[in-house]
């Protein structure tokens, strides 16, 4: 049984028990009752197993406090100083400072005006500046445009000198849906991979995935998530990241034909290369305008893209989207842009 059947079948219809609402706002709400036990026994567990299975991961837990939960928590499993490019989340370096260790920062090269994802010979070259203090590697990828680092070597690299790999991999949550379609997923070879459920699949705000394969560091791990989590997650959340990656999966096949949508749109209208074909990157400034003013124009005509820069504007497909939505999209650039 799923766990939000889960949920739903032991949801009652009288209760005495938290949340104060009872189930009037949300009958999935359960945060306390379980029969006999107290929620959620076995039900989070083996969900949580079945979505492992799911990204090739050796253990997998889920995150109410998005990804940057778990990258904090990955992050006080490291026991010394971790490389990390300049451009990573605010979330690794606030969990260095929570861990007491040192991001060492390395600077990322860039192409068209953007940083890029580090390589294996950058992290080999701050490596050996650095010296023996460095024991991870806080690597981001894919990162907020669709860019992905060649990420193979960066595991061998870190497995050969003996360091822990940390992938911010939260805007890459839905790459494991089709391996012939997005670049690879590094749930199964890194010993920590951040996911954010919410950015591309089908799930709440706030929700995320933290796979380990690191059997030593899973006791540290769990205590980390316990230390800066809440002891009262929201089980409509964890219901939604059980049912999210089982989705995915099994809807993977509607990729096809929104790759077929993104690409015209990408031969109609300039954008970023990328790896990310569900990463649509329209670079305003080839035409004159800003990242901002062509944000601005687009949300007046009632589409919403994710985010802007001085240069880009990012919008983001997922499995949520139709072609007719990309189309609609394509429609309206062209509009604006020529």
């Amino acid at each position: 049984m799923r766990f939000s059947e889960e949920i739903a079948r032991r949801a009652l219809p009288f209760r005495f028990h938290t949340p104060g609402h009872k189930g009037l706002l949300c009958r999935a709400d359960m945060t306390e009752f379980d029969g006999a036990t107290p929620f959620p026994g076995e039900a989070v567990e083996a969900a949580q197993r079945e979505t492992a299975a799911l990204y090739g991961a050796r253990h997998l837990r889920y995150s109410t406090g998005g990804a940057s939960l778990c990258v904090k928590a990955a992050m006080l499993c490291m026991p010394g100083d971790v490389l990390a490019a300049e451009n990573s989340h605010r979330s690794v370096f606030d969990g260095a400072r929570l861990a007491g260790i040192r991001a060492v920062l390395i600077k990322n090269r860039t192409r068209a005006g953007l940083p890029l994802p580090l390589s294996a010979d950058d992290l080999s070259a701050a490596y050996q500046r650095a010296g023996g203090r460095i024991k991870g590697v806080a690597l981001t990828s894919p990162d907020y445009y669709g860019q992905c680092a060649d990420v193979m070597p960066i595991v061998e690299f870190c497995q050969k000198n003996k360091l822990i790999l940390l992938a911010d991999s939260a805007h890459g949550a839905h790459f494991f849906a089709d391996p012939t379609l997005f670049p690879r997923c590094l749930a199964p070879y890194a010993d920590f991979t951040a996911l954010s459920a919410h950015k591309t699949l089908r799930a709440y705000t706030q929700t995320a995935y933290l796979a380990c394969n690191n059997d030593g560091l899973l006791k540290k791990l769990d205590q980390g998530l316990a230390l800066l989590g809440t002891t009262s997650p929201s089980y409509p959340m964890l219901a939604q990241l059980s049912a999210a990656a089982l989705w995915e999966r099994e809807n993977a096949g509607g990729y096809r034909a929104l790759k077929a949508a993104a690409d015209a749109l990408k031969r109609a209208v300039k954008t970023l290369p990328n790896d990310d074909p569900m990463r649509l990157v329209v670079d305003a400034a080839a035409y004159g305008m800003t990242g901002r003013a062509l944000y601005d124009r687009l949300v007046e005509g009632g589409l919403g893209p994710e985010k802007y820069d001085g240069r880009y504007c990012v919008c983001i497909v997922t499995l949520s989207d139709t072609p007719e939505n990309i189309g609609a999209l394509q429609g309206a650039l062209t509009r604006i842009l020529y």
